[in-house]
């Protein structure tokens, strides 16, 4: 059964492949951004490394009140992402915006667990507290 190579798998010219492999990893990294995947032994996308932002809303706050914005550090956009914390009082978006599910919510400090996903899969989760004042 014949293999496929990793410059066939990629989408990428065997020329360019041995092209890229003479190079800094830098310098192919710039020429081609996005696709600085596997070939012959390059480090494949590390993903995201951390989630930045912080939380906070008002206890007389309505239903769909923004509570802020996290960032992905680190992976590939786009991204997706998810609350790992049961029960939690707010929604994430794929923006990573951040809103109340309910309106009127009790003050006090709420953990929540949050995971982002890149574009090739690779996930970093991260504890984030929720301040209602």
């Amino acid at each position: 059964m014949a293999t496929i190579g990793s410059h066939q798998k990629y989408g990428v010219t065997p020329a360019t492949a041995k092209r890229w492999q003479s190079q800094p990893r830098a310098v192919a990294k710039a020429r081609h951004p996005v696709d600085h995947k596997m070939i012959r032994g390059w480090e494949l996308d590390a993903g995201p490394t951390n989630i930045t932002g912080a939380l906070a809303c008002a206890a007389n706050a309505a239903a769909g009140a923004s509570c802020g914005n996290l960032t992905a550090v680190g992976g590939v956009s786009p991204y997706t992402w998810a609350i790992t914390t049961a029960n939690p009082l707010v929604n994430v978006s794929n923006t990573g915006a951040v809103t109340l599910k309910a309106a009127n919510p009790a003050a006090g400090s709420y953990p929540y667990s949050f995971r982002v996903t890149d574009s090739f899969g690779k996930q970093f989760t991260k504890s984030i507290t929720l301040t209602v004042t």
